[in-house]
């Protein structure tokens, strides 16, 4: 049924194109990895796969169509995605949906939803899918600097009825050169869900202060998640994020920090990841060295700085990820050659170490 949709997509956006503008883009990721360590069958014997990181998989084609028409007040979008992992092909219709601006302050969307920008913008950026998701959303401009989002959506495959409806809500305000707000509310059926249990109301809210980019700081940004609002015998839980860019000529710095269940309602612990990436460019070259640590978290395979720690929340295990790498262009494709040491230390229980020596290739078109 998804191949039907996304052939059908295609093909009416192709039949579209001889009274709107149709342009298309996209990219090809993949890559290489020789991977050993505690986590594989033989932890002295290399494993060779193929592998990109980015695409949780081995390669990844995006082919992406957006048109106008001729008004300039209508068009669409669409994303087909194909990925390879383990020996097997998955094509994924990811976007697909057509948008309608009656008035300057007014665009309608309808499909499958792309997120239109209604994240958080700092570590978690969180959206609560205004935006997102498959429905109706409706984007209203009333001022400069000034965006608000309504999504209607039905997660709801028994009951399509209009009390079944998941209500998305959100703004972002930017004063350009200051600041950026953002903030959204989930409101999930809370009054009719076909198990008879109310759903939860989830809250995000993101300021990112803008106004220190003549002294290198392009970012200094904060976020905040709370989840599981308003469910009987569920204590909501909040997720912290905070980020900090720096750029100055050739170096390049980046500290993240997640904080989840600050309250400690879901796990009885906090778990807490860090990640420093700095950088340094040299014409199109591009050396760096990320760090990462992960205080009550599982360690994973993955040899990169910040997806290294993201494993699932486990009290008393700590995970430490070194990943020094080279980026450059060649003859087309970018590509990154890098090294990560993955090190989960338990509290009680051996340290695992797991290595890997990787080559990721992406091209986009």
């Amino acid at each position: 049924m998804k191949k039907l949709l996304a052939v059908s997509v295609l093909f009416a956006l192709l039949t579209g194109a001889a009274f709107a503008q149709l342009t298309f883009s996209g990219g090809v990721e993949t890559g290489v990895q020789m991977r050993f360590g505690t986590a594989y069958e033989d932890p002295n014997s290399p494993q060779f796969t193929i592998r990109n990181f980015d695409v949780n998989g081995g390669a990844r084609l995006n082919l992406n169509g957006a048109f106008t028409h001729s008004s300039g007040t209508a068009g669409g979008n669409f994303q087909l995605r194909v990925d390879y992992a383990n020996g097997t092909n998955a094509l994924q219709n990811r976007q697909a949906w057509l948008w309608y601006q009656p008035m300057d302050m007014l665009r309608i969307h309808v499909g499958k939803l792309d997120g239109d920008g209604f994240g958080t913008g700092s570590r978690l950026d969180v959206s609560n899918d205004v935006g997102g998701s498959t429905g109706i959303h409706f984007r209203i401009t009333p001022m400069d600097g000034l965006r608000v989002g309504l999504t209607l959506t039905n997660n709801n495959a028994e009951n399509s009825s209009i009390n079944t409806l998941d209500l998305r809500f959100g703004f972002v305000y930017t004063m350009a050169g200051t600041f950026r707000l953002a903030a959204n509310v989930a409101l999930n059926d809370l009054a009719n869900s076909t198990s008879g249990a109310a759903k939860p109301i989830n809250m995000a809210f993101g300021l990112n202060v803008l106004a220190l980019a003549d002294m290198g700081i392009t970012a200094l940004s904060v976020d905040a998640a709370m989840n599981n609002i308003g469910v009987d015998g569920v204590d909501p839980t909040i997720n912290l994020g905070q980020r900090l860019t720096f750029a100055k000529d050739a170096i390049s710095v980046t500290e993240e920090l997640r904080i989840d269940d600050i309250t400690n309602k879901a796990t009885d612990f906090m778990s807490i990841r860090l990640h420093l990436n700095g950088s340094y460019k040299i014409d199109t070259i591009t050396a760096g060295l990320a760090v990462g640590f992960g205080l009550n978290r599982m360690s994973g395979t993955d040899p990169r700085a910040w997806d290294g720690t993201g494993g699932a929340a486990t009290e008393d295990y700590n995970t430490l990820v070194i990943n020094p790498y080279v980026t450059f262009p060649l003859a087309g494709p970018n590509v990154t050659i890098g090294y990560g040491a993955n090190v989960g230390m338990p509290k009680d229980g051996d340290t695992v170490m797991n290595h890997a020596i990787y080559v990721n290739f992406s091209i986009g078109f």
